[in-house]
């Protein structure tokens, strides 16, 4: 999953996001209202790769940044506009439960999929 994920974040195809469930939810927009781009969502891929590493590697709070698809902030579906793919817990392999996260045995990460 995180190389594929590294391969369409190189593709321009998703973006690491900071806005808060509040924020993502605002830009979404509405049924009639088209949403907006997030300001995350167009910086080079190479700071975006930097910031999916770190994710991975446990230096932010969990949720705090998200992969987010970049799809279409004016699709009709409202489940379509640059939807959340994937957030790490940020935490290591401990042997406690974290609810709704898989162990990637490869990276020795927690994933949580959104």
């Amino acid at each position: 999953m995180y190389d594929y994920a590294v391969h369409i974040i190189k593709a321009g195809k998703a973006f690491v996001c900071d806005q808060t469930a509040d924020e993502v939810r605002e830009y979404r927009g509405t049924l009639i209202q088209p949403g907006r781009n997030s300001p995350y969502r167009n910086p080079q891929y190479r700071g975006k790769l930097d910031l999916f590493t770190r994710m991975k590697n446990g230096e932010f709070p969990d949720g705090s940044r998200t992969l987010r698809a970049k799809i279409d902030m004016t699709h009709p579906n409202l489940n379509m506009r640059d939807p959340i793919c994937t957030g790490f817990c940020g935490r290591r392999i401990t042997g406690q439960a974290i609810p709704g996260a898989y162990t990637d045995l490869r990276l020795g990460t927690r994933l949580r999929i959104l």
